[in-house]
């Protein structure tokens, strides 16, 4: 087999062997794909893309990596209707929104500092943790906001 079929052929849910690279935040091997006329902008039955991959990892250097090969930055996904940049904000991977925002000519995020009236626990996600303490996630005060959506994140995958 090519080296070219490689690069084009994906699993039977349309992900190719550059999704996994960035899913899996492997930098060299996406370089490599990249340099290799890997197509940036691919898209998997589901219509996930590389950079959708990318930004759900939190991979910046990846993410950095395919805007450079020209993926698009602002597009919606048609299954989910969330955008590159919507995800990495859910999941507190603010510095991929940075980048993601300056690709798409956004100014930069506006972080709220202070509680909403909607949340109750006082950890800025507007929620009053009952799902999270049901799965056992452990409710500190002063946790860091990111590792708790990644706590979630997490648990929910598997």
């Amino acid at each position: 087999m090519c080296v070219c079929d490689s690069l084009y052929r994906c699993d039977e849910d349309g992900l190719s062997l550059l999704h996994y690279a960035c899913l899996c935040r492997h930098h060299e091997l996406v370089a490599k794909l990249l340099v290799a006329r890997a197509d940036p902008d691919v898209r998997s039955v589901d219509g996930q893309t590389p950079l959708l991959m990318a930004c759900s990892s939190g991979a910046v250097e990846v993410v950095n990596q395919l805007l450079s090969h020209g993926a698009e930055a602002s597009f919606v996904d048609s299954s989910t209707g969330v955008s590159p940049l919507q995800i990495a904000e859910e999941r507190g991977f603010f510095d991929v929104a940075a980048v993601l925002r300056r690709a798409c000519n956004l100014p930069p995020a506006q972080i709220p500092t202070t509680m909403t009236d909607d949340d109750e626990d006082g950890d800025g996600d507007g929620d009053n943790d009952e799902e999270e303490e049901r799965h056992g996630l452990v409710r500190r005060s002063g946790m860091n906001q990111q590792r708790r959506r990644q706590q979630r994140d997490n648990l929910f995958r598997d």
